[in-house]
């Protein structure tokens, strides 16, 4: 019989286990909110889109100091120039390139039907899937 059991006590990796496993677990609940909010709301304006931009953008600027010593402490001595320069400045630069395409980039696109599609009479449109882009930024895309 092990006495560390019988009392209840856990082992690190144990424990470590459980925390990753709960992290993991409210990561998920946040996103299955997130993915229940956007289909909800469906396809947003343009507006709505360089709103959600700027906010992001403000975000960045505003907060920039505080990721500076998050990335720090996961990181060891990372520079706090390399931060700001790589990857606040670098995703600003992204997101405000998103903005000012954002309008081209929701038009719908017409294209010449292939066959048999043309048999058919059918007038295709092509539309870009929003979501794509939305979560792009200067270091991969999240979806």
């Amino acid at each position: 019989m092990d006495v560390m059991k019988d009392v209840g006590h856990r082992s690190d990796t144990e424990r470590r286990g459980s925390v990753a496993a709960s992290i993991q677990e409210e990561m998920q609940d946040a996103l299955e909110l997130q993915r229940a909010a956007y289909l909800h709301e469906g396809v947003v304006s343009a507006k709505t889109r360089i709103d959600r931009i700027d906010r992001a953008i403000d975000l960045l600027v505003t907060h920039q100091d505080r990721f500076v010593a998050a990335l720090n402490a996961d990181f060891g001595s990372r520079s706090p120039h390399h931060t700001k320069l790589g990857d606040v400045a670098g995703s600003v630069t992204s997101l405000k390139h998103a903005r000012s395409h954002v309008r081209t980039w929701m038009k719908s696109d017409r294209r010449k039907a292939t066959f048999p599609l043309g048999l058919l009479a059918l007038d295709p449109e092509s539309t870009t899937s929003p979501w794509v882009w939305l979560g792009s930024s200067a270091h991969g895309t999240f979806r």
